[in-house]
């Protein structure tokens, strides 16, 4: 059996702007092939099926949601199955979710990907020097009873707001923005028909990357190709934390526009309130210079005259 760490985790914000910060992208390959392995010593004992345990070493000031161990050992958890097709060959997916705070987090845990189908075998939550971990199982089976168990290819995957990064109790290097590693260790038992149990074992370390905050803009507009007078459209103005930890450099956001442009009170109202109902808004202001009033056109006319008195 082999295992191998799959390339770059990050660490990202939440996707809820909840303001915490967890490791992402995070998942292991693992390979188990007995072609040439077969027992001999009571005639041909082909695997019959093996259970695999898989833990994580996390360093000082990354840890598992808490809250979602929690509801694991209350039972607040659940499978879900499915399949997909690739290169004409079936692929089992296996996600497994936990739900806290009375459902208000629903967030995926792990997910694990096999060549062959996985039976599901319940978590179980660990303590290890005083620090509360998960333990992944599932078992995969052999269908034939006249052959070795087919070459497995598994990946599994942790999911990207399940584990936690504590910045209070961080190491100093992360700050630092160097990064630090996880370790994995996986034990797969193998049982035969005849013989006793076989375990074997693998460890992969994976370097979670890590860098300062970086804020990134963005601003589109849902204008067609050819706009008129009086047509009306918007601006969507986005901000992106594309660094790991938090960017602080952000005071306030100025959006001059054209003086081809202008904004009608109903949409100015409509502005505020957008602004009173984000969290991240604290306030919004509305500039106006320079302006001059506009003639409205008779009933049968175009719209407004911008410009014009």
């Amino acid at each position: 059996m082999e295992k191998q760490a799959d390339a770059n985790p990050t660490v990202k914000g939440g996707s809820g702007g909840d303001g915490n910060l967890y490791i992402n992208s995070l998942s292991y390959s693992i390979a188990m092939n007995r072609e040439g392995d077969t027992q001999t010593n009571i005639g041909k004992d082909y695997m019959r099926s093996v259970d695999f345990e898989d833990t994580l070493t996390l360093p000082a000031g990354v840890e598992w949601r808490q809250e979602l161990l929690e509801a694991v050992e209350a039972g607040s958890s659940y499978w879900v199955s499915t399949t997909e097709t690739r290169n004409n060959k079936t692929y089992y997916i296996e996600e497994y979710y936990a739900y806290a705070n009375a459902g208000n987090i629903h967030c995926l845990l792990f997910r694990i990907g096999s060549t062959s189908p996985v039976i599901h075998r319940e978590p179980t939550v660990v303590e290890e020097d005083g620090k509360k971990t998960l333990e992944i199982r599932w078992r995969t089976a052999n269908s034939s009873t006249e052959a070795e168990i087919p070459a497995l290819e598994m990946k599994l995957s942790l999911g990207d707001e399940a584990i936690l990064v504590d910045l209070a109790n961080a190491p100093e290097s992360m700050e630092e923005g160097e990064g630090w590693c996880i370790v994995n260790r996986v034990e797969a038992v193998q049982h035969f028909t005849h013989s006793e149990d076989a375990v074997r074992e693998d460890l992969a370390e994976a370097y979670v990357q890590v860098s300062e905050g970086k804020c990134e803009i963005r601003k589109t507009s849902d204008a067609g190709f050819r706009m008129i007078w009086g047509d009306s459209y918007g601006y969507e103005i986005s901000l992106e934390n594309t660094g790991s930890f938090p960017y602080k450099g952000i005071g306030s956001i100025q959006d001059t526009l054209s003086k081809w442009l202008y904004i009608k009170p109903a949409d100015m109202e409509k502005m505020v309130r957008e602004a009173e109902s984000t969290d991240d808004v604290d306030q919004l202001e509305i500039t106006v210079s320079d302006a001059a009033l506009c003639r409205t056109a008779p009933e049968d006319g175009d719209g407004y005259y911008p410009g014009k008195e």
